[in-house]
């Protein structure tokens, strides 16, 4: 997430490459968890607990959501100028969406890490290819709102 913060305030990119960046970040965080850990999940768990888990971390995302959006951060998806106006809970919204997204990849390498099987390469690649998008778009929506590089 800090290169990504660090690239965004250190060069300006064309507007198109941003949603292109975080698509492939998305893609390849999909495609890591479909193939390495819903495989490995299914034969040590069946299919209720990936059901479950899925359920609970949709809800708690949704409602997340819901939470930040009545705060104030409700215009936090706006493109372009209108980010401006989205100031007032856009830090509280990156803070929420980093702590949801931060704990299933913990959970993910801390069980890696506990089965002693080590991290697998391709969770902690797809990992770091899909924080360095977040940090860019994030940070890109922060310089357009007017927040400093600190």
């Amino acid at each position: 997430m800090v290169a990504g913060t660090a690239v965004a305030y250190l060069a300006t990119l064309p507007r198109w490459l941003t949603p292109g960046i975080m698509s492939f970040g998305c893609r390849v965080l999909i495609s890591a968890v479909a193939y390495d850990l819903l495989e490995d999940g299914y034969q040590e768990g069946g299919i209720l607990p990936i059901v479950a888990g899925a359920l609970v971390g949709s809800i708690a995302w949704a409602f997340a959501d819901h939470v930040v959006s009545e705060r104030g951060a409700h215009l936090r998806k706006q493109s372009g100028n209108r980010q401006r106006q989205a100031a007032k809970g856009g830090g509280m919204a990156i803070a929420v969406g980093s702590l949801l997204d931060g704990i299933p990849e913990s959970v993910v390498l801390s069980l890696s890490l506990l089965s002693w099987k080590g991290v697998r390469r391709a969770i902690l690649c797809a990992i770091f290819l899909s924080n360095f998008p977040e940090g860019l778009s994030s940070a890109v929506g922060m310089r357009i709102s007017g927040r400093s590089a600190s």
